[in-house]
C-alpha cells in the first residue's frame, strides 16, 4: 500500500493570453503559460523530501498525447485518460471531475492518503506523511486543506452550472442560494483525502452524478473545489490545516514550517534557479 498518492492534472498546451492573476506577485499576470514546461518543472521540483515514502503519481492527461509523461519519475505513475476532455481552459476542471467521477475500491485501497496538485506547487512529501499519520487515521472520514480567497464568494455566482445540477441531487437541501464557502468549509488545489473519506465518497450517489453531468458541460467550472465541496455536502468533515498554503511561501517551505506551497509562476520569476538548488539538497 501507498503512503499516499498525488493526483495532478497535466498538459502540453501553450496559453498565451492566461486568464490568472497572480496576486500574490504585487498583481502581476502570466502573460504565457508553456504547460509543458511546467510539467517538467515539476518532474524536477514538484515533490521533494520522498525519503522512505512510498508514493505514487496519477497524471491526468485527458485526450492530449504528452511525449515522456511517464518518465523522470523518483516514484510510481500512472496516466489516467479521457477522451471526452476538451477546451483548454476546461482541461484541469475536466480531468480531475473524471478522476474522481470513476474512482474505485480498488483504486482507493492502493493508498492510505490522496493529495490533488497542481504542477505549479511544492510538497515536502516525507514531512507531510509524518503528520498526517501522526494527525490522523487514514480509515475515518478526513477532508483536510487549508483556507482560499474565495470564502465569502457565494456558490450560487461562483458556478452557477454547478449550483443548478446540485438541485437536482439531494444535496439541494444543504446549500441555499447565499451559501459560501464558509458556511460549507471545504478545500481545493491541496485538498488531502484519507481513504476512508474516499470510501464514503464513492458509495454516494450524488456524487458521481454531479461529476459526470458537469463534464458533459461547455462551462468553465471551479475543477479543484468542486470535488470538495462534494465531499463536504456528503459528510465527510472538513478539517482546515496551517501547513498547506496556497501562495509562494517558499521561505516558510523550506524552513519546514509549512509542507505546500502554490502559484509557482517561474514565468515570472518567483524563484530563481538558487533558490531552487536549495531543494535538491531534499531529493
Amino acid at each position: 500500500m501507498y503512503d499516499i498518492s498525488f493526483v495532478i492534472p497535466v498538459s502540453c498546451k501553450v496559453v498565451e493570453d492566461h486568464p490568472n492573476m497572480c496576486a500574490w506577485a504585487g498583481g502581476a499576470r502570466v502573460k504565457r503559460v508553456d504547460y509543458s514546461e511546467r510539467l517538467q518543472f515539476f518532474k524536477q521540483y514538484g515533490l521533494i523530501n520522498i525519503k522512505d515514502a512510498k508514493v505514487k503519481i496519477f497524471l491526468l492527461v485527458g485526450d492530449e498525447n504528452i511525449s515522456d509523461v511517464e518518465e523522470e519519475w523518483d516514484c510510481d505513475v500512472e496516466v489516467i485518460r479521457d477522451n471526452s476532455t476538451y477546451g483548454c481552459q476546461r482541461v484541469c476542471a475536466n480531468k480531475v471531475h473524471h478522476f474522481y467521477a470513476s474512482l474505485t475500491e480498488r483504486r482507493i485501497n492502493e493508498s492510505r492518503w490522496f493529495m490533488q496538485v497542481d504542477d505549479d506547487s511544492i510538497t515536502n512529501v516525507n514531512d507531510l506523511v509524518n503528520r498526517l499519520d501522526s494527525d490522523y487515521d487514514y480509515l475515518d472520514k478526513y477532508n483536510i486543506s487549508n483556507i482560499n480567497p474565495f470564502s465569502d464568494m457565494y456558490l450560487s455566482e461562483y458556478s452557477p452550472i454547478f449550483f443548478k445540477v446540485i438541485k437536482e441531487t439531494s444535496y439541494r437541501d444543504l446549500i441555499s442560494d447565499k451559501s459560501t464557502r464558509r458556511d460549507i468549509p471545504h478545500g481545493w488545489e491541496n485538498t488531502i483525502f484519507s481513504n476512508g473519506a474516499l470510501m464514503h465518497f464513492i458509495s454516494n450517489p450524488n456524487n458521481k452524478y454531479i461529476l459526470e453531468k458537469t463534464l458533459l458541460s461547455e462551462k468553465l467550472f471551479p475543477g479543484d473545489m468542486l470535488v470538495p465541496l462534494c465531499a463536504a455536502l456528503c459528510d465527510i468533515p472538513f478539517y482546515e490545516v496551517d501547513y498547506l498554503e496556497y501562495r509562494p511561501y517558499f521561505s516558510r517551505l523550506v524552513n519546514k514550517e509549512i509542507f505546500h506551497i502554490h502559484y509557482i509562476y517561474r514565468e515570472i520569476g518567483h524563484i530563481s534557479q538558487m533558490r531552487l538548488s536549495k531543494l535538491l539538497v531534499e531529493k
